[in-house]
Formats: C-alpha cells, structure tokens, sequence
C-alpha cells in the first residue's frame, strides 16, 4: 500500500500523469428552481430566455456547460476559476 493516494481517473484508471497545479481548478455554482416561493415563476421563464439564447448560439449540439436537465429538474451552472494569476512588483 502507498502512503499517498493513487493516481487514478474518475473511472478508477491509472492516469501516469501525476498531481497537477491548482491552475485549472474550478469553482461550480449549481442553481435549482426555488420551489414553493415567488420567483419559482421567473427561474422558468429564465430558463426558456437561456434556452433560447443557447439555441442561437451554440456551434454544437452538446450543450451541456450552461443548462442542466429539462422541465422541472432544469437547473442553471456557472462555473469560475478558483485562482488567480497575481503579478507582484518588489522593489
């Protein structure tokens, strides 16, 4: 057994790639229709908007970054890096 953890993928394959940086880490916010309250009316009619936009927009059919589900279990995703590249000046 190894004292650090294995360096496998999702789907328990080994990756041989390592541990990378942080550069790459996202940060994921996931919103649900607020059920039993006023704005369950306008997460709706926000969801058709983008659905609409994302039609229009889109180059392919996977569309799966923005929107999540249909209907009732629809859901918006926004997603943002983590960190920041900061540029420091010493003098």
């Amino acid at each position: 057994m190894l004292p650090t953890r294995l360096d496998c993928g999702p789907s328990s394959n080994f990756t041989g790639q390592g541990r990378g940086s942080l550069k790459t880490a996202k940060f994921q916010l996931q919103l649900g229709k607020p059920v039993g309250t006023c704005y369950a009316d306008d997460f709706d009619k926000t969801i058709n908007a983008l659905t609409k936009i994302q039609d229009r927009s889109a180059f392919t059919p996977c569309r799966v970054n923005l929107l999540l589900g249909q209907g009732s279990d629809a859901s918006v995703r926004f997603a943002r890096s983590v960190f920041e590249k900061r540029v420091s000046v010493f003098l």
